[in-house]
């Protein structure tokens, strides 16, 4: 009887939970999440998908994006797609109720975007042209999760940009800047 007592006060004694009180949840792994200043007059639309992996502290995101990029006597309409590396290196936050270990708090991240834009001339009924844009950025960003899965992201840093014109009439297009973001999602 004793051979089986033994191993039962052992496992006891290494439970990382108290008895009677409820165990943690666990680190939300999945966040989806809207850019809000894409929805500038609704004329645009930013989803990104963000998965966690704990270990190193780090999340891989895929994002889609659509804008109506000019108004007026033009029209200008722009897709891509965009990936992000993000490395949380606290993984806690002020103000959130997710648990240590989630992909909340200060991170810095690199993030890589494809973008394709028509813009068409509306006066004269005709296209003017397409052009393919390359973008990659920084950034540093803290992210709070105040309530049950939704999760606020503001970031800002240096950004750079190319832009090539597919009919090739026009050289390449360079600039620089700061982009700065805020996100809203939810973690689940």
């Amino acid at each position: 009887m004793s051979g089986l007592i033994l191993p039962l006060v052992v496992a006891a004694a290494t439970s990382s939970t108290v008895p009677g009180e409820p165990t943690p949840p666990p680190p939300a792994v999945h966040d989806v999440s809207i850019g809000l200043p894409a929805l500038d007059g609704l004329r645009g639309l930013q989803v990104q998908y963000e998965r966690w992996l704990p270990r190193p502290h780090l999340s891989v995101a895929v994002s889609a994006q659509y804008r109506e990029a000019a108004t007026g006597d033009y029209t200008s309409l722009a897709g891509g797609l965009g990936a992000e590396v993000r490395w949380y290196w606290r993984a806690d936050a002020w103000l959130s109720i997710q648990p240590a270990g989630s992909m909340v708090g200060w991170f810095l991240g690199a993030r890589v975007d494809v973008l394709v834009e028509h813009t068409h001339d509306d006066i004269d009924d005709r296209g003017i042209g397409s052009t393919l844009e390359l973008g990659a950025s920084t950034r540093v960003g803290y992210r709070i999760a105040p309530w049950r899965g939704l999760e606020i992201t503001p970031s800002v840093g240096p950004t750079g940009r190319i832009d090539f014109a597919l009919s090739g009439r026009t050289p390449a297009w360079t600039r620089v800047g700061i982009a700065a973001g805020l996100s809203l999602g939810w973690m689940f």
